[in-house]
């Protein structure tokens, strides 16, 4: 004969199982007031300098414009984000970067006429020859609507053809354009891209479990 279960163990055995679905949840919600970050969705997944290949051969040389924009955005954002773009390359340790104010100095000694931002190809090829790079990488940024629209190109100087465009569009705060920055360089190094029909959204905060009186 099969033996019955206890009442009492049977009491214990739902309210263990009871206890630990709680317990998941309470940290994937409120896991930051317990001093752990909290548990995320996997929203969209940010590309990592190690996954940018290893040159091949001597580094090439690459300068970066001051990235234009349409509208939507302060002059003190735009360079912000014009720095975030040159630092960028540099961590992905793919080129050769002319810092700033080097690329400012040696256009203004060449008597280069556009100052500032530089994103049309007869420009951007005009720049980079003055400046001996091989590479130079220019664009624009835009609100339309309520989206963040980023365009950015590189351009080899020899040829003057575009090797690779940089498509994106974004929501929500300013800031999340610093991604776009870390991804363009990244894909301009030859790493992979996040799907350009992904938008970024703003972070909802957290709301913590109410508990039943």
């Amino acid at each position: 004969m099969k033996r019955k279960m206890a009442p009492v163990g049977i009491s214990l055995l739902v309210s263990a199982l009871l206890t630990g679905c709680a317990a998941q949840m309470a940290d994937n919600t409120t896991g930051s007031l317990l001093g752990r970050p909290a548990a995320t969705p996997p929203a969209q997944t940010q590309p990592v300098y190690s996954s940018v290949p290893a040159p091949q051969g001597p580094r090439l040389t690459i300068s970066v414009m001051d990235l234009n924009v349409t509208s939507g955005l302060s002059p003190q954002e735009v360079s912000m984000l014009t720095d975030k773009l040159l630092n960028e390359f540099v961590n992905t340790k793919f080129y050769k970067v002319v810092e700033r104010s080097k690329r400012d100095e040696i256009l203004k000694e060449q008597g280069f006429q556009q100052s500032g931002a530089c994103d049309q190809g007869a420009c951007l090829v005009e720049a980079g020859q003055l400046l001996g790079v091989q590479k130079m990488v220019g664009g624009t940024i835009g609100k339309l609507g309520v989206m963040y629209v980023v365009e950015l190109r590189i351009m080899d100087v020899k040829t003057g053809e575009i090797d690779q465009a940089f498509s994106r569009k974004y929501s929500g705060d300013v800031s999340n354009l610093l991604d776009a920055m870390r991804e363009a360089a990244i894909v301009f190094s030859g790493g992979p891209a996040v799907p350009a029909s992904q938008t970024v959204t703003p972070s909802q905060p957290v709301q913590p479990l109410k508990r039943k009186k």
